[in-house]
């Protein structure tokens, strides 16, 4: 819905090196396997920062999905997401996109 819309704007990531840069064009997907992936929109990418988990504040958090308001909550949904135990301590990407089309 958040991203069919165009609300979203940041998305937060789980991954040891940035797959990506700012200025990137990116196609921005929905689905949670490769086989169920369907590409939406081409997005640009603003912003890229690394953030320990315990460190994201609101602004880091403004435009995600209303379930990712507090670092708590992004912690919990980033757990499900990569089927993983996260910790305050784990670091995340916080990507702010723009849409481009």
């Amino acid at each position: 819905e958040y991203l069919r819309s165009r609300t979203k704007t940041t998305t937060i990531r789980l991954t040891n090196t940035a797959v990506y840069r700012k200025g990137d064009e990116v196609m921005l997907s929905l689905g949670w396997t490769e086989d169920n992936t369907v590409d939406l929109y081409i997005v640009k990418i603003r912003e890229i920062y690394r953030r320990y988990i315990k460190d994201l504040t609101e602004i880091d958090l403004e435009g995600e999905s209303p379930d990712c308001k507090s670092s708590e909550a992004a912690k919990l949904v980033l757990s499900c997401i990569y089927k993983a135990v996260l910790s305050d301590e784990d670091e995340v990407w916080v990507v702010k996109f723009d849409y481009t089309e």
